[in-house]
């Protein structure tokens, strides 16, 4: 996705729209349907005062594992964005002038393009869930027979616990 800086200083600080898909070319992420992943991106963007404010939200419906009961399941990843990008610009002297990044996290540029897939793909793995569920209420595999506790009942005894728990286990059922 790439913006055009002369186009968004003729807006004249307006905010223009911009639509756009960018693909995730990652083996370990699978889009929905075997596809390729693909991030849909809204954005609105503006230039005020040599910056570039972009805000807006993106998707991307994927397939997965889910971590209870290791079936594939599909779900959807979104996340909005709200981000400001400096355009460096050179000076007489056609040098760029230094530019104190340590104070807070900036997004530097320069040029007439502004390129955004890398950002977009550096949001969308950052964004990835730890655990991914086919439903909140999954009961997962059964520890003894290793069952699908979902679509299947088992009579396996509760899971065994440390005999160095027992009084805590004793002390449990004795206040139910």
């Amino acid at each position: 996705m790439e913006l055009f800086i002369p186009d968004l200083k003729k807006a004249g600080g307006r905010f223009l729209e911009y639509h756009d898909e960018i693909e995730i070319k990652d083996p370990e992420i699978k889009g929905s349907q075997g596809k390729v992943p693909v991030l849909e991106v809204l954005l609105k963007a503006a230039y005020v005062n040599n910056r570039v404010l972009i805000r807006g939200s993106w998707q991307a419906e994927l397939t997965g594992e889910c971590s209870r009961c290791l079936e594939q399941t599909d779900y959807t990843l979104q996340e909005s964005f709200n981000e400001e990008f400096i355009h460096q610009q050179a000076g007489e002297n056609g040098k760029f002038p230094y530019t104190d990044t340590e104070k807070r996290e900036q997004y530097l540029f320069k040029g007439e393009l502004l390129r955004l897939d890398e950002y977009f793909k550096q949001a969308f793995f950052i964004a990835q869930p730890l655990k991914i569920l086919c439903h909140e209420e999954c009961k997962g595999l059964c520890p003894v027979c290793g069952r699908d506790r979902n679509k299947y009942s088992c009579s396996c005894a509760d899971e065994k616990t440390d005999d160095r728990w027992s009084l805590l286990d004793k002390l449990r059922k004795e206040n139910r």
